[in-house]
């Protein structure tokens, strides 16, 4: 079976300023086994930001922190790859 490399961006609709809920970036498609290379969180705003990244697995009911809590600086932005 041939692997499909995607490339995923969420835009924060209109304001990137105020996170009221969670946002979800990539939904793995059914009967589909998906693989995280890497990810990238930058702040645009003029302020300090707070970011939390989950991952929730469906298969076992349950939603894991894989970062909690990050403070961003203005203009930083905070790479993971794996």
């Amino acid at each position: 079976m041939a692997n499909a490399l995607l490339s995923k961006t969420y835009s924060g609709g209109d304001n990137y300023t105020t996170a009221l809920s969670d946002a979800s970036v990539y939904t793995a498609p059914a009967n589909t086994t998906s693989i995280i290379i890497g990810f990238t969180i930058s702040n645009l705003t003029t302020g300090f930001i707070s970011t939390t990244v989950k991952v929730y697995d469906s298969d076992a009911n349950q939603t894991v922190h894989f970062l909690k809590d990050i403070i961003l600086d203005t203009g930083s932005t905070l790479e993971i790859m794996g």
